[in-house]
């Protein structure tokens, strides 16, 4: 008999030096059969703060808030809005992740106020081909709050990503 546990788990901390990791989170869960759980964690030791996301692979989730660099990448069916926050630059190949991860997304929320590290020339990790063009032809809405305007030219240049029309943008900075 398969029993699938189904559940999200979110949370941020402050001040704590005993931050749970990823290493952490896969011990707490090593007894799951079929890898059912993911889970990633990221610490900021500038400004004292960690968060973690941990949820089954067969929730349906419809939100997926405050994804970080770090995200493992997954398929999720059911997602149309999420927000995407981190202290460390998001890169080309980063929303592209996003891109193969959320196909129904319809809303997202970008909050980074780091320039990106390779603006210029781009480059898939270990492949010798430039990125394509990142298409969002279902996007209704793109907010970047606290961007950095390095953002702001990648969504609005068709050089890197191409939105479809009519959508609504909201920027702050």
């Amino acid at each position: 008999m398969l029993i699938f546990l189904t559940f999200v788990l979110t949370s941020e901390f402050y001040n704590q030096l005993n931050s749970l990791l990823n290493e952490d989170i896969q011990k707490t869960f090593k007894d799951f059969k079929d890898k059912q759980i993911m889970y990633f964690a990221d610490y900021f030791p500038e400004t004292e703060y960690g968060q973690y996301h941990i949820h089954s692979y067969f929730y349906k989730l419809e939100h997926y808030n405050r994804i970080i660099n770090n995200f493992p990448g997954e398929i999720f069916k059911y997602v149309y809005k999420t927000s995407l926050f981190d202290k460390r630059p998001f890169e080309q190949e980063f929303f592209l992740q996003i891109t193969q991860s959320f196909s129904l997304l319809e809303i997202l929320i970008v909050v980074n106020q780091k320039r990106k590290n390779n603006k210029q020339y781009r480059k898939f990790k270990n492949e010798n081909q430039d990125l394509s063009i990142i298409k969002y032809p279902d996007r209704k809405e793109l907010h970047l709050v606290m961007a950095q305007k390095d953002y702001l030219e990648q969504f609005l240049i068709d050089t890197e990503t191409c939105l479809s029309n009519n959508v609504y943008l909201r920027t702050t900075y």
